[in-house]
């Protein structure tokens, strides 16, 4: 009997699934922006931000990326909240939605310097942001 490990499944389709949702264009977006950074290290889920305090050295760096429905114009953000929610249903209700700003007070309040954010893309968007574990 083959047994199918859910997250190899999972990981499978991960990307073919999100090009459906965000498109290609904000993918190859994306994939181009991490590929300029030396070292990425370890990649960390969501989630992990919270811990990133805790678990990054003195002048460790965090990546943030995440896709946002932040600067899109009304229609593409219904069309992407239907290719959404036809992949992966609804949202869970303690999401959060990424804006510069609200990404900015999470890494102040984390005591991260050094941040820098920027919003990619031209249609679709992604959030990205950069900052440094301060050395206090």
């Amino acid at each position: 009997m083959i047994t199918v490990n859910k997250w190899e499944a999972f990981s499978d389709s991960f990307e073919q699934r999100n090009t459906y949702v965000v498109g290609q264009a904000i993918i190859d977006t994306v994939k181009s922006r991490l590929a300029e950074l030396d070292s990425l290290g370890v990649v960390l889920e969501v989630a992990a931000l919270l811990e990133s305090k805790r678990v990054l050295k003195p002048g460790g760096r965090l990546i943030v990326m995440s896709m946002t429905q932040y600067s899109m114009g009304l229609f593409q953000q219904i069309g992407l909240m239907y290719r959404y929610i036809k992949m992966y249903g609804n949202k869970p209700a303690g999401a959060i939605k990424l804006t510069p700003k609200g990404t900015q007070q999470y890494l102040d309040a984390a005591i991260f310097d050094d941040v820098q954010i920027e919003v990619l893309g031209d249609g679709v968007k992604a959030l990205y942001a950069e900052a440094v574990k301060a050395r206090r």
